[in-house]
């Protein structure tokens, strides 16, 4: 995934040095609401697929002409990735680069009828030791599709 204009390689470069080394938990699937909310049941897939590495699966969950925004310290936001075909390259990449990252939801599931908002936590290992960050994501729905993402500064 490129962050303003970063290439994928220089995306999991600033991902790793954004890190901490932690245990993981046991268990890094999604936890489940109780609720019938349908963004959570969307993020929930999402989080799924990429936990299983299935770039098919996640690509199909998203716009044609979805936009991933990178936000900076300051608030501002710069396009990172655009389209559906070129997200589907970058996390491809990314897998390939870190082939045991899992993802889950930290607290609650913020949403309205569009947009979605959580803490996302990313373990990934490198050189023996586990590592992790969270960050801050928005998403936007149209219809049953993902047309846009922000994410915001990663956190140990």
């Amino acid at each position: 995934m490129r962050a303003f204009g970063l290439s994928a390689v220089a995306w999991i470069a600033l991902l790793l040095g954004c890190s901490t080394t932690e245990q993981p938990e046991a268990d890094l699937r999604p936890a489940k609401q109780t609720t019938a909310d349908p963004n959570r049941s969307f993020v929930d897939r999402y989080l799924e697929a990429f936990n299983a590495h299935s770039v098919d699966q996640m690509t199909a969950l998203m716009h044609e002409e979805l936009e991933v925004y990178y936000v900076d310290q300051n608030g501002v936001s710069a396009l990172g990735t655009e389209g559906r075909t070129s997200m589907g390259t970058e996390l491809a990449s990314y897998f390939e680069q870190l082939p045991d990252v899992a993802s889950r939801i930290e607290g609650e599931v913020a949403s309205s009828e569009r947009f979605v908002s959580y803490t996302e936590r990313v373990i990934w290992t490198q050189q023996g030791q586990t590592r992790t960050q969270a960050a801050l994501a928005v998403l936007e729905r149209e219809g049953d599709l993902l047309r846009r993402v922000w994410y915001y500064p990663a956190t140990p």
